[in-house]
């Protein structure tokens, strides 16, 4: 992820868990996002429990 990204938008891009779990690594280190819109997306509980971990390593 770019170092400067502040907003990433995902809106409806077809994500489902197993690109959560790859999304979350590099949200891990990620210090600059504010916003991400993960909209539309069909992420499941198992994809949301990987984001949320990396959110929560970083914050």
């Amino acid at each position: 992820m770019h170092e400067a990204l502040t907003n990433l938008d995902l809106y409806c891009k077809g994500i489902q868990s197993e690109g959560a779990a790859r999304l979350s690594y590099p949200l891990k280190y990620n210090t600059t996002i504010t916003t991400l819109n993960l909209y539309a997306n069909n992420i499941g509980a198992e994809g949301a429990s990987y984001l949320a971990s990396a959110l929560s390593y970083n914050t």
